[in-house]
């Protein structure tokens, strides 16, 4: 997912959201799935909300407080892991196109390497994350 150039910070916004979600998502996204996001602004955006109704993805209720049911978090640790890995001079890029552009280059290699079977195993491990949460009411797992 990009930055929105044209925001007031150069952050995400709803909208980079959506368009990483009509790259990425939607053209694999099958109706017969529940898709995962927490409730980050950009997620519960109203642009973003009509969009996932009109697609008729089937949204898993997220409580708000409860980030530990995500298992993404586990996959950004990986890529970065990776990147420490596989580029250990990364950080000491600068902020210029070129050196931008090996960034990108290095993160897609990192995401590349990263086994299909720890997403399996994290997709797995859904049903176990929710019942631990359940039991924890809300609070604290090793997850």
């Amino acid at each position: 997912m990009e930055r929105d150039r044209t925001s007031a910070k150069r952050g995400y916004t709803a909208q980079s959201y959506i368009k990483a979600l009509q790259e990425g998502f939607f053209p694999i996204y099958n109706d017969w799935k529940h898709f995962q996001q927490d409730n980050a602004s950009i997620h519960i955006a109203e642009v973003t909300m009509d969009l996932l109704l009109a697609r008729g993805v089937s949204l898993i209720d997220w409580p708000p407080h409860s980030p530990d049911l995500n298992p993404i978090e586990h996959v950004w640790a990986a890529l970065k892991r990776n990147l420490r890995r596989m580029f250990p001079d990364l950080w000491t890029l600068k902020r210029n196109e070129l050196d931008i552009e090996y960034f990108k280059h290095c993160v897609r290699k990192a995401w590349e390497a990263i086994p299909d079977s720890l997403i399996t195993k994290l997709m797995d491990s859904m049903g176990r994350r929710l019942k631990a949460v359940k039991k924890a009411r809300g609070g604290y797992t090793k997850y």
